[in-house]
């Protein structure tokens, strides 16, 4: 009698609690990197989109802005909110009570087309409205480093400015919001789409919202390690 042995060469995968936890790991890292980059672009959209809503309505707040603008057409948010001149702190304020009204619902129900998603909770979250408003501030001032950069003219006579924040990512484009001034106090919005620097000689009028990287020794808030492959300066650029 014949004994015919049969081997595989192929070999099983076994899953053992082990690779099971590791892709548990995994797939919840991936996770919350996902909603971390939800959470800082939905942010800088609010930046931007906040900063052209006190500059429509606040005319005395033109010249105060172009001031802060460096040669480089960039400021950051914490030096144009936490200016300690007389201006400054009437921007910062207002910069407050405009986000406010916004997370509150005052003349601005959620869900009008052209407003971004509230930041930081939005109207899901349990907190007050005076709440989520603080805890927005200091995600953008204290947990991130962000500025606010140029990238045309701004011509505050034309009465339209255009806002958005980085993609996060190496698109040359992003979505963002018009904002037209009909009168003084009154400012409608609008979606947009498609922002791509081409059309930005047309448009002008552009304030965007961007991370920045910091390497200090002593900080690691602002390293973004997550998006080591882009640089934040090159869109719009």
């Amino acid at each position: 009698m014949m004994v015919f042995s049969l081997f595989s060469c192929e070999q099983e995968t076994i899953d053992t609690p082990d690779n099971n936890i590791a892709d548990l790991q995994n797939s919840i890292t991936n996770q919350n990197r996902t909603i971390d980059a939800e959470i800082l672009e939905n942010s800088l959209q609010w930046a931007s989109y906040t900063v052209a809503e006190v500059l429509l309505k606040n005319t005395e707040f033109e010249s105060y802005f172009n001031s802060k603008i460096n040669g480089n057409k960039t400021v950051s948010l914490n030096s144009l909110l936490n200016d300690s001149s007389f201006l400054g702190i009437g921007f910062r304020n207002t910069f407050e009570n405009t986000l406010l009204a916004s997370i509150s619902g005052v003349g601005h129900p959620e869900g009008q087309q052209g407003r971004p998603r509230l930041p930081i909770g939005g109207s899901d979250s349990d907190s007050t409205s005076q709440q989520q408003t603080l805890d927005y501030l200091d995600y953008i001032l204290n947990n991130n480093c962000i500025e606010i950069y140029i990238p045309y003219n701004l011509v505050f006579t034309k009465n339209i400015i255009y806002t958005t924040g980085h993609p996060l990512d190496n698109d040359n484009f992003s979505s963002g919001i018009k904002l037209t001034r009909e009168r003084v106090d009154i400012v409608v919005f609008e979606n947009i789409d498609y922002l791509a620097p081409s059309m930005g000689m047309m448009r002008n009028n552009i304030i965007l919202a961007r991370p920045v990287r910091t390497f200090s020794s002593n900080s690691t808030t602002c390293l973004y390690s997550d998006y080591s492959g882009i640089d934040f300066t090159t869109f719009f650029n």
